[in-house]
Parts: structure tokens; C-alpha cells; sequence
């Protein structure tokens, strides 16, 4: 069962930033790796939610492999992934509270 995909306005929009053309600087193609590790990773919770239970309570969190990020998310039905944050791991992360 692959499920629908919602994903907050703020990280829409990162997964949909690309680079001006003719723009191929290192920094530019770092941060086109990234975005395409978490897209990736996205992409497979949509067809299986593997993640372990969040800090928030009633939330999944997954790491993005060769990054320090983490993707919150929920599932509201067994037909819907709602991600809900992007966050640094290294983040000071109260319990059952988002970073600031």
C-alpha cells in the first residue's frame, strides 16, 4: 500500500528547490544531495513506515541516511503519511516538544 503524501509548506518547498542553471557550485550540489536523501526517504515511508515512535507524542521519526536530520511524521490512517518537520539531530529536543 503506497499512501498518500502530505508534507507542510516548509518542507515542500525544500524538496522543491532547484538550482538556477548554469549554477554548479559545490555548495549548490551539496545541498541538491541532501535534498534528494530526504526525498528519497520520504518517498520509502510513503510505501512503508519504518520509523521508530517520536518524542512528540503520537509521531514516527526516521533518520535521513549520511545527514544529521530527522523526519517527523504521523500517520492519521492507515492510508495517509502526514510529515510533519525537518529537524537537525543535534538539536537540544525537550520531551514531548519541538525543537525551537
Amino acid at each position: 500500500i503506497e499512501r498518500q503524501l502530505v508534507v507542510g509548506d516548509d518542507i515542500s518547498a525544500l524538496l522543491r528547490l532547484a538550482p538556477a542553471a548554469g549554477d554548479h557550485h559545490r555548495d549548490v550540489n551539496d545541498a541538491e544531495l541532501v535534498r534528494d536523501r530526504i526525498l528519497t526517504r520520504v518517498m520509502s515511508l510513503a510505501k512503508t513506515p519504518t520509523g521508530r515512535p517520536g518524542r512528540v507524542f503520537g509521531t514516527y521519526e526516521i533518520f535521513v541516511p549520511k545527514t544529521s536530520l530527522i523526519i517527523s511524521y504521523e500517520l492519521p490512517d492507515d492510508k495517509t503519511l502526514h510529515i510533519l518537520r525537518l529537524t537537525q539531530a543535534r538539536r537540544n529536543w525537550p520531551e514531548n516538544e519541538w525543537p525551537e
